[in-house]
């Protein structure tokens, strides 16, 4: 036998109006290097459309944005 239930849940609390959660997706809030915004707070995670070594991933660790790749600081 099996039960099938259904699950509702509200990520309204979670996420911010800048980036949007969907079931099997994650949309980031684009950025360029250029028009970050303050890396305050931390744990922010923004998707860099340009950046010196191409377009990637970020997040803030409250001072700096770093790339997720490497931990290097945003230049």
């Amino acid at each position: 036998v099996i039960d099938l239930a259904t699950i509702f849940y509200d990520l309204g609390g979670v996420v911010s109006a800048s980036g949007l959660v969907y079931p099997s997706q994650l949309i980031l809030p684009t950025y360029d290097v250029g028009s970050l915004p303050s890396a305050n707070p931390a744990a922010q995670f923004v998707y860099l459309s340009t950046s010196s070594i191409g377009a990637m991933t970020a997040f803030s660790d409250g001072t700096n944005w770093r790339f997720t790749s490497s931990g290097n600081i945003v230049s």
